[in-house]
C-alpha cells in the first residue's frame, strides 16, 4: 500500500495497529535510497482527537521538535509522520531483567535527554511516555514509538503529569534498593523522583540536571567498587589498557612521520651497490644486469672490421 504525503510517497512496510479511531503504520519513502523508516499515525476524526490535531499543527508550525516530520490531511483523515526508532520496548527489557544496573543508569539519563530534546507539549509528551511508547536499542539509545493512544486525555494532561511519568520510569529502571543510594549531597533518587511526582520541578531540564548529578556520583562509586574487587594483575592490565589508549594515536603519528622521513631520505640518498657508479644500474632485485658493451675505441680492430665467422674463437683452459 502506498500513501501520498507532501514531497514524498510512503510505502507501507507493515501495519502496527488498525482500529476504528486510528491506524499506525511503519513506512519508508519510495524515493529514499537509504530506505529510512517513518511512523505514520492516521487519526480518523473522532471528536476527542481535535486537541491532538491542534497540538500537532502548532508543533509543526514551531518546528522545534526533531521527530515530527510533517502533518497532512488525506481521504478525510489527519496524518502525522514521525521518525521511526528501532529498538525493543523498554518495559519488556525491564521485565526480562536484560539490563545491568550500569546500563539502567545510562538508559535513565538517555530517557530524560530524549524527552528534553523533543520538547513536546505536555499532553503529547505524556502520550510518548506510555507503557509501550518508549523503546531502547542495543546501544542504550532511547526513542519514542509514536501511536497517539491517549488523545482522549489531552485536555487533562499538564506539566506535572510529565514529571510524574518520568519519575515512574526512573524508579522502574533503577529499582527501590538502588534508588536509595545517596549522592555526595545526601540526595537519593527516591527523593528526586518524589519531588518530580509532586510537580516540584519547573521543567524537564531541572529534573535532568538533578538526575545527572546523582547518576554521575553513583556511576563513579560503582566503578570504584568494581576496581577494588580486582586483583593486582587485573588492575595493572586495565591501567596498561588506559595508557595504550592514550599512546596509540601518538605512536601512529610518529610511525607515519618516520615513514615519510625515510621515504624522503631514500629519494635524496639512493643506495648504490658496492662497485657500482652513481646512476648505474647494477642489478634489479636478485637479477644482475648485463655488462654494458665497451666503447668502440676500446674494441680491437680485428673484432671491429672482420666478419664474425673469421674471428678466432676464444680459447679456454680447464683448470
Amino acid at each position: 500500500m502506498t500513501i501520498a504525503a507532501p514531497e514524498r510517497s510512503l510505502f507501507v512496510v507493515r501495519s502496527v495497529l488498525q482500529s476504528a479511531e486510528r491506524d499506525v503504520f511503519v513506512c519508508r519513502d519510495e524515493a529514499d535510497v537509504h530506505e529510512r523508516l517513518f511512523t505514520l499515525v492516521v487519526l480518523k476524526g473522532a471528536p476527542h482527537m481535535d486537541d491532538a490535531i491542534a497540538l500537532l499543527m502548532d508543533v509543526q508550525t514551531a518546528g522545534h521538535t526533531p521527530d515530527l516530520v510533517c502533518c497532512f490531511s488525506g481521504q478525510g483523515c489527519f496524518h502525522a509522520l514521525f521518525h521511526y526508532h528501532e529498538g525493543e520496548p523498554l518495559s519488556a527489557l525491564l521485565a526480562e531483567q536484560a539490563l545491568s544496573l550500569r546500563e539502567r543508569l545510562e538508559v535513565g539519563r538517555n530517557l530524560l535527554g530524549e524527552a528534553l530534546m523533543q520538547d513536546w507539549p505536555a499532553a503529547l509528551q505524556c502520550d510518548c511516555l506510555a507503557q509501550e511508547g518508549v523503546v531502547c536499542d542495543k546501544s542504550l539509545r532511547v526513542g519514542f514509538g509514536y501511536s497517539l493512544s491517549r488523545t482522549a486525555d489531552y485536555r487533562a494532561l499538564g506539566r506535572e503529569d510529565v514529571q510524574r511519568e518520568l519519575a515512574q520510569w526512573l524508579l522502574r529502571l533503577i529499582g527501590p534498593r538502588d534508588a536509595a543510594r545517596a549522592d555526595e549531597r545526601g540526595r537519593t533518587l527516591q527523593q528526586i523522583c518524589d519531588k518530580a511526582a509532586a510537580g516540584g520541578y519547573p521543567g524537564t531540564l531541572q529534573l535532568y540536571t538533578d538526575y545527572g548529578a546523582w547518576y554521575a556520583y553513583v556511576r563513579d562509586r560503582l566503578r570504584l567498587a568494581e576496581e577494588q574487587r580486582l586483583t593486582f594483575l587485573q588492575r595493572m592490565w586495565r591501567a596498561l589498557g588506559r595508557v595504550m589508549g592514550i599512546l596509540r594515536p601518538v605512536l601512529a603519528v610518529a610511525l607515519i612521520a618516520a615513514s615519510v622521513f625515510y621515504l624522503l631520505y631514500s629519494i635524496r640518498n639512493p643506495a648504490v651497490p658496492k662497485g657500482a657508479k652513481p646512476g648505474e644500474i647494477a642489478q634489479v632485485g636478485d637479477l644482475p644486469m648485463p655488462t654494458p658493451a665497451p666503447p668502440a675505441e676500446q674494441i680491437p680492430l680485428a673484432q671491429r672490421f672482420l666478419p664474425a665467422f673469421l674471428q678466432s674463437p676464444t680459447k679456454t683452459q680447464d683448470k
